[in-house]
């Protein structure tokens, strides 16, 4: 006696999809991509605001404070020399 094969199923199986297309695999990483570039955009924005604040301080108010004078020869180079 030969074993019983299983029977067939009733339903067919679920239809292959079909690979998903570069701009369906990318859509998920849209939102992550707008919140780093936002986050991003920020802190260069701050950064650049303090650069504006450190460079009045350093070139406006300290030379002044120390009675250097702003445009002194002097103050440039130790400045210049100081910052790399």
């Amino acid at each position: 006696m030969a074993p019983e094969s299983p029977a067939p199923s009733p339903t067919p199986p679920h239809p292959r999809q079909p690979p998903a297309t570069p701009a369906r695999r990318l859509l998920p990483l849209v939102l992550p991509a707008i919140v780093v570039g936002v986050v991003c955009a920020l802190i260069l924005l701050g950064v650049s605001l303090l650069a504006e604040q450190l460079q009045d301080v350093l070139w406006e108010s300290l030379p002044d404070a120390l009675g250097v004078g702003r445009f002194s020869s002097v103050w440039m180079v130790v400045m210049l020399t100081a910052t790399g």
